[in-house]
């Protein structure tokens, strides 16, 4: 084992230069008048080497840090521009694939009977009719709660119910025979009220024996008559 007499390093003894400074291991010869030998190169050591080449690592992978989200419009420096441009065109696959199929929920059939509503028909009250009792004056009979006068009434003769046969009428409650012209219906029958001795002015006056009947009066005769025995 030798060590490099400039930097001390320990060298394997097959080697003419140190390894870590590039310094010669042979022995100095003695100067002679000679030309300068020109500047050498220092030597890189290893450990500078790994050193540039982890920097050339660094920044590969800063450039590929800021250049691969610009391609695929994602990451803090996205492109702005439109999307369409820049997003990559898939390729076809040739690999297996699955269609994923989302079903919609069935909605469940509720049992219950839907609410309805029956609109109440409205009713009016219906007013109530009071009858009030018929009162008849003095004059008039209560018959079927009407008041009639059955002295003159043809269908309540003499009283309630009682109707007069065709033909006749009703006179102070009794039915009259329809009698003709100058003539008057009374209970025995049609009579000149004017001069008949037996209706004389009205029905049943009969004239006293020996008077005659003229216009309606019971008169004596121009001629006395003779009274019967």
């Amino acid at each position: 084992m030798q060590f490099c007499p400039k930097c001390g390093s320990a060298v394997d003894p097959d080697k003419k230069f140190c390894t870590n400074c590039g310094a010669s291991l042979t022995p100095d010869l003695p100067v002679t008048e000679s030309p300068a030998p020109a500047a050498r190169t220092p030597a890189i050591s290893p450990a500078t080497g790994l050193i540039a080449v982890a920097g050339l690592a660094i920044v590969i992978l800063a450039i590929v840090f800021l250049i691969y989200p610009l391609l695929t419009g994602s990451g803090i420096l996205s492109f702005r521009g439109d999307p369409a441009a820049l997003s990559p065109v898939p390729e076809p696959t040739t690999g297996s694939w699955a269609e994923v199929i989302t079903e919609e929920p069935t909605p469940i059939p509720t049992t219950e009977e839907p609410v309805t509503t029956t609109a109440t028909p409205t009713t009016k009250p219906i007013p109530v009719q009071t009858t009030k009792p018929v009162v008849c004056p003095s004059d008039r009979v209560k018959c079927d709660n009407t008041c009639v006068d059955i002295r003159t009434d043809s269908n309540n003769c003499g009283h309630c119910g009682n109707a007069c046969p065709t033909g006749q009428f009703c006179l102070n409650g009794n039915c009259m025979k329809t009698c003709s012209a100058g003539q008057t219906s009374c209970p025995d029958g049609c009579f000149d009220l004017r001069n008949d001795p037996d209706h004389c002015g009205t029905c049943n006056n009969d004239c006293p024996a020996g008077l005659l009947c003229k216009e309606g009066e019971c008169r004596s005769p121009l001629t006395p008559m003779p009274v019967p025995v």
